[in-house]
C-alpha cells in the first residue's frame, strides 16, 4: 500500500477532526502519516473527545506547540500549518511517501504567520518549480481550477 504523508492543516480548525474521525477508512486505501507532533494531536483529541486510533502513524513537524483555540485565526496555528505541510513536502522530495495528502489550512492564519504564500497551490509550485493546478473531484466529476 502507498505511504501517503497528510499534513494536518490548520488545529484550530476541522483538519484533524477530520484525520481522527476518517482514520479507519483511510487507513483502507493507504498508509497514512500525519504531520503532527504527540502534544498537539493528544490536545487537539481531548478537546474533540476523541480517541486516537492505535494505529494512527504520526511524524513531527519543526514547529512549536500551541493553546488550540478552535475557530480563532491565529499565528501560531498557520505558522504550525505550513510547517506541516512543509514537512509533508519534505518526505514527499525524499521520496520517503508516495504522495501528499493536504487537509485545509486557513490562509489568513498562514498571513498572519508571516508565510510568504497564499496557500498550497502556489506553494507546491515554488518547491517543485513546476507548473501545478488544483483538482478537486468525486465519483461523478473532477475539477481543476487553474
Amino acid at each position: 500500500m502507498k505511504k501517503i504523508a497528510i499534513s494536518i492543516g490548520d488545529l484550530n480548525g476541522i483538519g484533524i477532526e477530520i484525520a481522527l474521525r476518517a482514520h479507519k477508512k483511510i487507513k483502507k486505501y493507504c498508509n497514512p502519516i500525519y504531520i503532527i507532533d504527540e502534544k498537539m494531536l493528544h490536545q487537539a483529541a481531548k478537546k474533540l473527545k476523541l480517541k486516537v486510533p492505535k494505529n494512527f502513524t504520526i511524524i513531527a513537524p519543526n514547529a512549536k506547540a500551541f493553546r488550540i483555540k478552535p475557530g480563532i485565526v491565529s499565528k501560531k496555528s498557520g505558522a504550525y500549518s505550513f510547517a506541516s505541510f512543509k514537512k509533508a513536502v519534505t518526505l514527499a522530495k525524499a521520496k520517503k511517501v508516495d504522495a501528499i495528502v493536504t487537509l485545509p489550512i486557513n490562509k489568513e492564519a498562514w498571513q498572519k504567520a508571516n508565510i510568504p504564500y497564499k496557500g498550497h497551490t502556489d506553494t507546491l509550485r515554488d518547491f517543485f518549480k513546476k507548473d501545478v493546478i488544483m483538482m478537486l473531484g468525486s465519483k461523478k466529476m473532477y475539477v481543476a481550477l487553474y
